[in-house]
């Protein structure tokens, strides 16, 4: 493997977290059998919660994938240099944070890692699913961690409040007097 295939290797592997969102566990134990592009979904079987979890394989993915030098079933799809598996981020990942002083005046807490893309991008995908959708793909078992990354959008509150008026108008069979009630089942 040269130079440039370490460093696509690298890049590979960080891109697939950027587009699925995924721990970096899952990365690094992801298998070719893994992925099913006949029903184009592709399983995380080792999760940190021990439960597999299915996501769609968007057309990234998939160019992502055509990218990718094939293995057999059983191969991992992310190797480092030599071909063994990841086992923590990509050396150039780190060294990239480093040579742009991205971690410069932080705290250790707040300190960017490659786990910092799985919060990134459960932040964007908060923007636009509720929060079971983002449970899903995302992987948790609690409301409580979709909500850490849901936040109130200004303009949708809006919108919102404004389209009470129209749904709670009276309809003109009901005099204009009568908002009619609706009981949950």
């Amino acid at each position: 493997m040269n130079a440039l295939s370490y460093w696509c290797n690298a890049w590979w592997i960080t891109r697939f977290a950027f587009l699925t969102g995924c721990r970096a566990s899952e990365a690094f134990n992801m298998r070719w059998r893994d992925i099913d592009r006949g029903r184009g979904v592709l399983v995380f079987p080792e999760t940190k919660n021990r439960d597999a979890r299915t996501i769609q394989i968007v057309p990234a993915i998939v160019a992502l994938f055509d990218e990718l030098p094939e293995g057999e079933p059983e191969e991992h799809v992310f190797l480092k240099k030599g071909g063994a598996p990841f086992k923590e981020a990509p050396t150039n990942f780190r060294t990239a944070v480093e040579n742009l002083k991205l971690n410069n005046g932080r705290t250790k807490r707040d300190r960017i890692t490659f786990h910092s893309i799985r919060h990134t991008v459960a932040t964007q995908l908060a923007k636009t699913f509720n929060p079971a959708g983002l449970m899903d793909v995302m992987g948790w078992r609690t409301v409580q961690m979709a909500m850490r990354y849901v936040h109130a959008n200004e303009d949708a509150k809006t919108a919102a409040l404004n389209g009470l008026h129209d749904a709670m108008k009276p309809k003109p069979k009901e005099n204009g007097k009568v908002i009619q009630l609706h009981r949950v089942k």
